[in-house]
């Protein structure tokens, strides 16, 4: 009897300590890549433009392997970055004169935004997710007033201003070896990603802040949401480079004495006692390595000459941008969106 009360005392404990482990990873697996187990008719279809202009605004029709799908649903496109991303609509029945109806789609209506209001959307190929969780239907009708709060509408016609701000005009490729050169030729930037994470990571750093409304964590992820869902329409829609601007920097002796050490000599703190202007000295040195060491083969001898004046050439001939003035190594910092 002792002998079975020793194992089953000692079962449980394993199993509990195991199961905490399982536990602690489910979490982990959680934060690291959230997702919203949902209830009820799902699916995914592509977007149509009604051809037959009977919806109204927030009505659509959904066909799924050939039935048609009547009800609410919530409906959003990926990636879902804000709340107005998500929306509402009301399925309706196809009209009695419909024919050659297209199947596994969301045909949405030609009166109001459409597809266009879910995260800037549109009908070139775009998948769009449904579905009838009451659970999910609740919250979305008791939040839909936050969508239109005056801040997070200036937030987004701040990003939009930006982006139109820089001017894009579509190269008109007239062969193929003219589409062959301008790929061999033409950058291409991988923002979404980058965009995509700093966003994720601001929302939840808005999420974990005690006060995201006075912080300012809130209105910075609205921001970066909405600067993240512009990036999937870069280089298509919008110029990639008003996300990576390359500004010009003119460097004063002092602050290029600084980052000539930190570039070679790493370890050495060169009278510098601030662990910021420490960071802020490695970014500008690894931006000035990646950028000039690729286009010019002599970088190193000119940092370690110090000659500071074919340096400064040799970025300003590499800058698209206005000029940026850094006079002590603690007012390097960047500008951004954010």
């Amino acid at each position: 009897m002792c002998l079975c009360s020793g194992q089953l005392s000692s079962g449980t404990k394993d199993a509990y300590l195991r199961g905490r482990r399982r536990f602690k990873g489910g979490l982990t697996s959680l934060a690291r890549k959230p997702q919203l187990p949902i209830s009820g008719p799902s699916g995914t279809g592509f977007a149509v433009s009604d051809p037959w202009h009977t919806l109204q605004d927030r009505q659509c029709h959904i066909v799924v392997n050939g039935s048609v799908w009547v009800g609410q649903f919530a409906v959003w496109r990926f990636p879902v970055m804000q709340s107005a991303d998500l929306e509402i609509w009301e399925a309706c029945p196809l009209p009695e004169f419909a024919w050659q109806v297209p199947n596994n789609c969301v045909i949405c209506t030609c009166i109001g935004s459409g597809c266009v209001a879910l995260g800037g959307g549109d009908y070139d190929g775009d998948l769009l997710m449904f579905t009838s969780d009451p659970a999910l239907l609740a919250f979305l009708e008791f939040t839909n007033g936050g969508r239109k709060l005056p801040e997070f509408v200036a937030a987004r016609g701040e990003i939009e201003r930006h982006v139109k701000s820089v001017q894009f005009k579509p190269l008109p490729l007239t062969s193929i070896m003219h589409y062959r050169h301008h790929c061999l030729t033409t950058p291409t930037p991988q923002i979404r990603g980058l965009l995509t994470a700093m966003a994720e990571k601001a929302q939840q750093a808005a999420f974990e802040s005690l006060a995201p409304h006075r912080d300012g964590s809130l209105i910075r992820a609205v921001r970066l949401a909405v600067a993240a869902e512009k990036a999937y329409d870069a280089p298509k829609k919008v110029n990639a480079k008003v996300w990576m601007p390359l500004p010009k920097v003119f460097l004063s002796a002092a602050t290029g004495a600084a980052i000539r050490c930190r570039m070679f000599h790493p370890r050495h703190l060169h009278g510098i006692a601030d662990p910021v202007e420490h960071i802020a000295l490695d970014e500008i040195a690894g931006a000035v390595r990646h950028r000039i060491a690729s286009k010019s083969s002599s970088v190193r001898q000119l940092v370690q000459a110090g000659d500071a004046d074919a340096l400064i050439q040799r970025a300003q001939a590499l800058a698209r941008s206005k000029p940026k003035a850094i006079r002590t190594p603690s007012a390097l910092y960047f500008s951004d969106l954010y």
